[in-house]
């Protein structure tokens, strides 16, 4: 279980990680004004086995999103109702646009910021290192990484082995978001077969 948001580009999945407010919903509620279902948002597991490649399980058909990326969407964020009282962030919930079946893994993008949009590859020990923070089981602390940790750590090596990890860097401004959205595209497209 990825803490990520993932959308449908042309029957695959793409899928978007990083750090806390670095962009994965804003990703994916971006790509899904653009026409691409949404898979998931937030949290969504994984289907890894040896002989098949890694498919991707839908979750919910709801993005949250903070209000700058509400408005960056077109919308007012008054109109979404907010997760909890005490948080500004909101819930989008969707009436269309959002995949219930389960489809192949094609690509996943690590978010971060840089002075200008680029896509590049990462090493093996990167892909590790970012699949590892963002795995949900570090989420609920060390007891549970050491009760699973073996079988956790070769799941995320099978992971790294069968789907290719690129750095997706671009500038902060929310305004660049439609230009992003073009170059993941763009690269879906190029990296076809």
């Amino acid at each position: 279980v990825l803490h990520a948001s993932a959308v449908a580009i042309q029957g695959e999945a793409v899928v978007f990680i990083g750090h806390k407010r670095w962009g994965k919903s804003t990703m994916a509620a971006t790509l899904h004004a653009r026409g691409h279902s949404l898979i998931a948002d937030d949290v969504f597991a994984l289907d890894i086995h040896h002989h098949h490649p890694v498919r991707v399980q839908p979750a919910f058909p709801q993005i949250k999103l903070w209000p700058d990326a509400v408005t960056s969407m077109g919308k007012q964020p008054e109109e979404l109702p907010r997760l909890a009282a005490q948080l500004e962030k909101r819930s989008h919930l969707l009436s269309s646009g959002f995949m219930a079946n389960v489809l192949p893994l094609k690509y996943i993008y690590v978010l971060g910021q840089g002075d200008e949009m680029s896509i590049v590859p990462l090493s093996g020990q990167e892909t590790i290192q970012y699949l590892l923070q963002n795995s949900y089981v570090m989420r609920f602390g060390q007891e549970l990484l050491q009760e699973r940790g073996a079988t956790h750590f070769q799941q995320l090596t099978m992971l790294a082995q069968k789907v290719p990890l690129f750095r997706l860097l671009r500038p902060a401004g929310l305004e660049l978001l439609p230009n992003v959205a073009t170059l993941v595209e763009e690269h879906h497209l190029a990296n076809e077969g």
